[in-house]
């Protein structure tokens, strides 16, 4: 999302999304049991958010990394995370003027260069934005220090 997100209000929302956004208002922290299952976890207002969808419960390193991060949701598919989502970003929007939701999965299973290779692949990043200037600039930041990351037995691929 960018700084060019259309007007919206609170009384469009769900209840629940609505009061997780006067949490966040009043500087809370958020820590709430979604509808129809997950959590949404929130230290501090943040221009992003982590999302995992648990799916069949097989992702735990996803899980792991989602949940390490300062703000994130877990849900039991992407869908079930979308009106939160969108106010969510509407209101991270203006007070950053940007927000990014950072998907976290895993791929089925790796794609080894052979199978008694040593190495395990490149982690896979994909980014997926709009062509817009502060987009493409997060992006591009994104991208870059992603290929610096430390990773143990990986290298990033974005």
């Amino acid at each position: 999302m960018t700084a060019t997100a259309p007007v919206w209000t609170k009384s469009a929302v769900p209840a629940w999304v609505g009061e997780i956004l006067d949490c966040l208002d009043h500087g809370t922290s958020v820590r709430r049991e979604l509808p129809g299952g997950g959590r949404v976890h929130i230290d501090r207002p943040l221009p992003f958010i982590c999302l995992h969808a648990t799916g069949d419960n097989s992702q735990f390193a996803a899980l792991d990394l989602a949940t390490a991060s300062a703000s994130y949701i877990v849900v039991p598919e992407v869908r079930a995370a979308a009106p939160l989502l969108e106010a969510l970003g509407r209101a991270m929007l203006g007070m950053f003027g940007a927000f990014i939701v950072v998907e976290v999965a895993e791929l089925e299973e790796d794609r080894l260069l052979s199978p008694d290779s040593p190495f395990l692949p490149a982690f896979e990043t994909i980014l997926t934005l709009q062509d817009r200037p502060a987009v493409l600039s997060a992006a591009e930041a994104f991208t870059e220090a992603m290929a610096e990351a430390p990773v143990k037995y990986r290298s990033p691929r974005v």
